[in-house]
């Protein structure tokens, strides 16, 4: 059903550019399913009370569907992302740092680490400028997601581990601070302590779904 989603309204975001290519985009082909997927729910199940969860990528994806689709911002009640992102520069450094220098080459051995620091931060900067270009050079437009998350007018719950090798948890505080058209007392973020990425609920079930349930009962019911 999805291969024939309700035609785009007129000002919203095109369809998917890469629609059955696979692989990943960091959030930009995403986007677009996102927004399909919520197109389709809305024609099919009308009386539906549609939200969104997503992780890691799906999380950012989710943000910057309802960011930049209006559509999807009307119809979406609230968004939960986990380990969302706030730029695709940001994970290919934070994974430079954290996996490729910090794990596999320095074995977590701190003294290695800080020898080898001005060289992580040279390999950091190529890798962060690679993919910038690398998603310019394949897209007319790279929406990210800390600035596109400033149209935002939904409830939103962010949520990242703090041991989260992949994507910073610093990118959920950029994403909390730039989240500046939430409404009052709408937007909540839960740093789970010793979480890695997507294992929130993993380390802690009953915090995780008290918090994502509490926030589900709150903005969607």
């Amino acid at each position: 059903p999805m291969a024939h989603p309700p035609p785009t309204p007129p000002g919203s975001v095109a369809p998917n550019p890469d629609a059955g290519k696979g692989g990943t985009s960091l959030g930009l082909t995403e986007m677009h399913d996102t927004i399909h997927a919520v197109r389709w729910a809305k024609s099919h199940l009308p009386k539906l009370s549609i939200s969104l969860l997503g992780t890691s990528t799906g999380g950012t994806a989710a943000i910057l569907a309802a960011s930049e689709d209006e559509e999807t911002q009307r119809t979406v009640k609230c968004i939960v992302a986990e380990n969302a992102f706030a730029t695709p520069e940001n994970v290919s450094g934070h994974t430079v740092d954290a996996v490729v220098f910090r794990v596999l080459i320095c074995k977590n051995n701190s003294l290695l680490y800080t020898l080898l620091y001005p060289i992580m931060r040279a390999v950091k900067v190529v890798a962060m400028l690679k993919t910038g270009w690398e998603l310019t050079k394949r897209y007319k437009r790279v929406a990210r997601g800390g600035e596109s998350i400033g149209k935002l007018r939904l409830p939103l719950l962010l949520l990242h581990g703090t041991q989260d090798k992949i994507v910073s948890c610093e990118d959920s505080k950029l994403l909390y601070e730039a989240a500046k058209g939430v409404p009052e007392g709408q937007l909540e973020m839960w740093m789970c302590a010793g979480a890695e990425h997507c294992q929130l609920w993993d380390l802690d079930k009953k915090e995780f779904e008290r918090r994502v349930g509490a926030f589900f009962d709150r903005f969607c019911l």
